[in-house]
């Protein structure tokens, strides 16, 4: 979303001030690190990015709403027209996030086929009896590392929503693989 929103800057021709952004976000990266990463390690560093990106998406958007006032406007009707009946496939789809794109992507733009994509038998049940008699809705058990699983759900897909992965950012320092 923060690249639609800077490259609707960039068309526009209304830069300026996403270059002070940039830099202001990285300069706010290297103050987060020094005070971080020292104390808490990985976990800083993690911490210190997510809260650097996060003003800069923050920062971006205003700069696009007080710049290109339309911008907005343009991106929800080019995001509508793009998924409106399309095929969507969501990795990690029974996750925090999944369990509130799912709605939301069913209300706001009526998808062909929603492809709920997870490793989770239990959390896929409790998703589907809140969305099974959704004919769009579809799930698929899998893991994202397990290749020829993924191309069977993919296909048919005009479009992958990743959100699968490990959150526990202690848990990711010590296996990275499984992230």
């Amino acid at each position: 979303m923060y690249l639609m929103v800077t490259n609707y800057v960039f068309y526009s021709k209304r830069t300026g001030l996403l270059s002070a952004v940039t830099i202001f976000s990285g300069v706010l990266n290297v103050g987060l690190l020094l005070l971080l990463v020292e104390s808490q390690g990985l976990a800083g560093a993690a911490i210190a990015y997510s809260i650097a990106m996060g003003v800069r998406f923050l920062l971006t958007w205003w700069v696009a709403q007080r710049r290109v006032p339309d911008a907005m406007a343009v991106f929800s009707s080019q995001e509508r027209m793009m998924l409106t009946k399309s095929s969507m496939l969501v990795t990690g789809g029974t996750g925090s996030f999944g369990n509130t794109f799912v709605p939301m992507t069913l209300e706001r733009y009526d998808p062909k086929r929603l492809v709920i994509f997870s490793r989770d038998e239990m959390k896929q049940w409790e998703m589907a009896k809140k969305f099974g008699h959704d004919p769009r809705v579809r799930f698929f058990i899998g893991d994202v590392r397990d290749r020829d699983r993924l191309y069977r759900a993919l296909d048919g897909i005009d479009y992958v929503v990743h959100a699968a992965a490990t959150k526990i950012v202690p848990l990711q320092s010590t296996t990275p693989l499984n992230a």
